[in-house]
């Protein structure tokens, strides 16, 4: 995921139900996603979870940074996002 925000943004993740609803995870299965920062000053991008979907470290990503997470599912409806590097 790459934004050049013009004032902080948050973006949600998909609730546990609905990230189990393609029936495409494995339970303990994971996999690493990317977010990129392009503003270049002061504008955060903030990862939330959602129901059924915790985040696991810091969620901010400064401007002209980059942030790598990793999402695992935990059991049925239930997915854990962490912030890798």
């Amino acid at each position: 995921i790459y934004q050049t925000p013009s004032t902080g943004r948050t973006l949600t993740l998909p609730t546990g139900a609905l990230s189990d609803a393609s029936n495409r995870f494995a339970t303990y299965g994971f996999w690493d996603w990317s977010i990129i920062n392009l503003a270049s000053a002061t504008h955060a991008i903030t990862v939330s979870g959602d129901t059924g979907h915790t985040i696991v470290g810091s969620a901010t990503v400064s401007a002209a940074t980059s942030a790598r997470f990793r999402t695992q599912k935990t059991a049925a409806n239930t997915f854990i996002t962490y912030r890798i590097g």
